[in-house]
């Protein structure tokens, strides 16, 4: 079966998580397109004070993370994603159905209480976000096939930006036909409400979902396992994720930085600044939704990127791109914002290039760092802390860097972009000191032809077949390559040519006494490199030791100091912050 055929299967047999995602990013992004209604009815005219609710969802979401994340690894992904997708549903209509403040100013009782449960649900939202995310991809990269598993994973990203996407069409479409005084009364609480029927129907889909079968052979297989599942408490399980995989949790958060930020202190906050410098509301909406159009048009592309090139190549270039074009882009765009060419050129087209490329398999990424007994949690701490601490911020810092500097937003952005870029070198010296494993669901491509074992021995066996790849391969190792030297990621020559399926190769490097016993780090043998069709067994392996503080890279410790003086000052900048 060709790749087409794999997306397609994984449509038909799990679209209740893809349609559940979509939603659950349609909900979270409709209070950030509505944020000047809810600025006015309920924050009396505050931006800091109604971006500040923004940022409260994205305070519970490693909260969340770690809840879901750890029900996800005792009791299987298929709890944690019902829980998730219901608990999103009661947050977002809670919010449509709240007393508005502006309304009852006679009354401040029940404007306070209208604040404040419009708080807590914004927490129930953000909890439900952040077991939701680290769920899903977990999910998914688990059924995935691993000839195309980034493709898989970019059908998440096709679904943010389609709840993203859906977010703005609704509100577009109520502001058109009901106009601003309507939408200020009362119609800011339609988006809110019209997630529920499908949101029911998505509740219902998942229900009937079967467990992740590495989930099933996992859980099976752990009574023998010191690292096992059963027998261990909840504490006992996040005790053993923060001591065992630290590095990798670290690497998790820092990788996300650039698109945490250009997610929100990009798409969404610009979306705010454009209204306000004068772009009409039919420009920024058309050039949100292009934007978004665009993003779900490149996933896949970017996703077949990953997987002929290598998950770790193509993150890097995506933050090598967001450093580099991230000030200019702001700068050309905050040039003149009330442009129609200008916003659509700029804001609907190459911020979308940018997101397309730091978006699209950042899911995969994630969970590619950890072992399947721990990868729910291990994706919901990492991921979602950092989407808590950099996209959170972001759009109130975005905000606030204009009374700094009129290019705040932009060096935001292009900051951002150097944190992931750092983020993903220091990792590839991390794995090579034996301090975290990168890949443990796909080990080979990761990283292109960079950083592979000497000899070039592995880049010839993926780039070459037949006689050819032979008549190569047997020169190598008669010139003096080693037969069982690994990659990064833990793959011998031999390990390679039986995951592509050479077997004139495979009995080469036998007849060479190559090891065929031997294992990637994470318990893989050559059967499962040669079962393609199948699931690779991804087994927790033994713990390791918790990673000091003062082993870790000196870049990864300058630039967080340098990321937490520039909010700072940035904060102590703004007089009403």
């Amino acid at each position: 079966m060709g790749t087409a055929g794999d997306l397609l299967d994984l449509v038909r047999l799990y679209w209740p998580l893809l349609l559940g995602n979509a939603l659950e990013w349609y909900e979270f992004a409709v209070y950030g397109y509505m944020e000047s209604y809810m600025e006015q009815n309920f924050f009396e005219g505050s931006a800091i004070a109604t971006w500040a609710g923004f940022t409260a969802t994205f305070l519970a979401r490693p909260v969340g993370g770690l809840f879901l994340g750890t029900i996800g690894d005792l009791f299987g992904r298929r709890i944690a994603v019902i829980m998730s997708v219901i608990g999103m549903l009661i947050g977002t209509a809670g919010q449509g159905l709240l007393p508005c403040p502006r309304n009852h100013r006679d009354s401040p009782w029940v404007s306070m209480a209208g604040v404040v449960a419009l708080f807590c649900l914004r927490l129930l939202q953000g909890l439900c976000t952040g077991g939701e995310i680290s769920s899903v991809s977990t999910y998914l990269v688990e059924v995935g096939s691993h000839r195309s598993l980034g493709r898989c994973t970019g059908l998440l990203s096709v679904t943010v930006n389609l709840g993203f996407m859906l977010a703005r069409v609704v509100i577009w479409t109520l502001q058109s036909h009901l106009g601003d005084s309507a939408m200020l009364q009362w119609g800011w609480r339609v988006p809110f409400l019209l997630a529920l029927l499908p949101g029911s129907v998505a509740v219902a889909g998942r229900i009937c979902l079967r467990e992740s079968g590495e989930f099933v052979r996992e859980h099976k297989e752990a009574d023998s396992d010191e690292d096992g599942i059963p027998g261990h408490s909840p504490w006992q399980h996040m005790q053993l994720a923060l001591q065992s995989h630290f590095p990798a949790i670290l690497v998790g958060i820092f990788g996300v930085c650039n698109i945490a930020v250009l997610q929100y202190g990009g798409l969404i906050w610009t979306n705010s600044f454009l209204k306000k410098h004068g772009a009409p509301t039919n420009t920024v909406m058309t050039a949100g939704v292009c934007s978004r159009l665009i993003q779900m048009s490149l996933a896949i592309l970017v996703g077949w990127l990953a997987d002929v090139h290598g998950l770790g190549l193509v993150t890097l270039a995506g933050a090598w791109t967001l450093m580099s074009a991230g000030l200019p882009m702001f700068v050309a765009l905050e040039s003149d914002p009330a442009n129609p060419v200008n916003v659509c050129i700029t804001y609907g087209i190459m911020y979308a290039l940018m997101a397309s490329l730091c978006g699209s398999v950042v899911f995969m990424y994630v969970a590619e760092l950890f072992p399947t007994s721990v990868r729910n949690l291990g994706v919901g701490i990492s991921f979602n802390v950092g989407f808590c601490f950099f996209g959170g911020f972001a759009p109130v810092l975005a905000e606030a860097s204009l009374d700094w500097t009129p290019h705040g937003p932009g060096l935001l952005l292009s900051a951002a972009g150097a944190v992931t870029f750092l983020t993903v070198l220091a990792s590839v010296k991390l794995q090579e000191a034996g301090k975290v494993q990168l890949a443990h669901v796909r080990p080979v491509p990761y990283l292109g032809t960079w950083a592979h074992g000497s000899q070039n021995l592995e880049e010839s066996l993926e780039s070459l077949t037949g006689a050819h790849a032979r008549m190569v391969v047997t020169y190598l190792c008669q010139s003096g390559a080693v037969c069982d030297r690994t990659t990064p990621g833990g793959a011998t020559p031999l390990y390679v040519s039986c995951y592509n399926g050479h077997l004139p190769i495979a009995q080469y490097l036998c007849s060479q006494r190559s090891d065929v016993c031997k294992r990637t780090p994470t318990g893989a043998t050559l059967l499962h490199a040669a079962a393609q069709e199948g699931q690779l067994e991804a087994g927790a392996g033994p713990g390791r030791r918790a990673l000091p503080l003062r082993h870790l890279l000196p870049a990864l410790h300058t630039f967080l100091c340098l990321w937490v003086r520039v909010c700072l000052c940035v904060c102590a900048a703004h007089r009403g912050f």
